[in-house]
């Protein structure tokens, strides 16, 4: 027969897998500079550009922040529920997961 069990410990290093790539994504986002003084006609639509990549940076960095929260929280209800039922079977006098 065999265990089925989570593994608490992978599921941590996935979710800081996930908050590195947002440090990343995000330092990634800091060095744009927009150009103030060119009044070159496609100035304006690089503007809205860098603004729309700024605001999509945000978004997937949050998305990936909340992702990453997330996995933690489940494998963490996970190895509750898996301890929970080792308890049980114990008690009964099955094999503990």
């Amino acid at each position: 027969m065999s265990t089925v069990a989570s593994d608490l410990g992978q599921a941590s290093e996935k979710a800081t897998a996930l908050q590195q790539a947002v440090s990343t994504l995000q330092k990634q986002g800091t060095t744009v500079t927009k150009d103030e003084e060119t009044t070159v006609g496609g100035n304006t639509q690089a503007h809205t550009a860098i603004q729309a990549e700024v605001e999509a940076v945000s978004q997937i960095a949050n998305a990936l922040t909340t992702a990453s929260t997330n996995l933690q929280s489940v494998a963490e209800a996970f190895a509750a529920k898996d301890a929970e039922i080792g308890a049980s079977l114990s008690s009964i006098g099955g094999p503990t997961p």
